[in-house]
């Protein structure tokens, strides 16, 4: 899918727009930021694809790191919740090959966003910024709603992180699925064209 470096590019603007809100921690790492805006730019606003494959490696990457100081500084590994989107996709996408006994090193079109992109024909932009707006609502969640939470219940920070980890986790597995189980026989159609 080629606007899935689009996607790269929007999922980590959507989790730059919370870094002055997280951590002390992710300001040493503010170069790393940065460099990630400058190629995020250029690859989606300018459409030149800056080493695709290579790009997405190296956005994930410095996503990567940047949580996991977080995590390490926090000692609160919820701070996953901003790869959430991706992350049910991907792991749903996963157990679903698993149990088409496909072999997971091939290369595939299963997942949500392939779906919406390929088979409902929705422009990979579209796409992009539907998954960039929903991880930024999840994360919106996260960051406002938890601390207001904690601050009317007296339930610890920490905990109304899990709550919510919890809960978006169960909503968006359950989306995943109900989308799978309406559109998925399109890519199964498909595959029978090409035989």
């Amino acid at each position: 899918m080629p606007g899935h470096n689009k996607s790269s590019n929007n999922y980590s603007a959507t989790f730059r727009c919370f870094v002055p809100q997280l951590s002390g921690v992710l300001f040493r790492n503010f170069s790393l930021l940065h460099c990630s805006a400058e190629l995020a730019l250029y690859n989606t606003y300018f459409g030149h694809n800056f080493s695709a494959k290579q790009y997405e490696i190296v956005v994930a990457n410095i996503l990567l790191f940047l949580i996991g100081s977080l995590i390490l500084a926090t000692g609160d590994v919820t701070y996953l919740i901003f790869l959430l989107v991706y992350g049910v996709d991907g792991c749903l996408t996963i157990c679903h090959r698993i149990l088409l006994h496909e072999n997971l090193g091939e290369a595939h079109r299963k997942h949500a966003y392939q779906l919406m992109a390929n088979e409902l024909r929705i422009g990979h932009v579209k796409v992009a910024s539907f998954y960039a707006l929903l991880q930024l609502a999840v994360s919106l969640g996260f960051i406002y709603l938890c601390p207001a939470l904690a601050a009317a219940t007296g339930l610890s920070l920490v905990a109304w992180h899990w709550i919510y980890l919890a809960a978006a986790l169960a909503l968006l597995a359950l989306a995943y699925v109900l989308f799978k189980k309406k559109y998925y026989h399109l890519h199964e159609e498909y595959l029978a064209s090409l035989k």
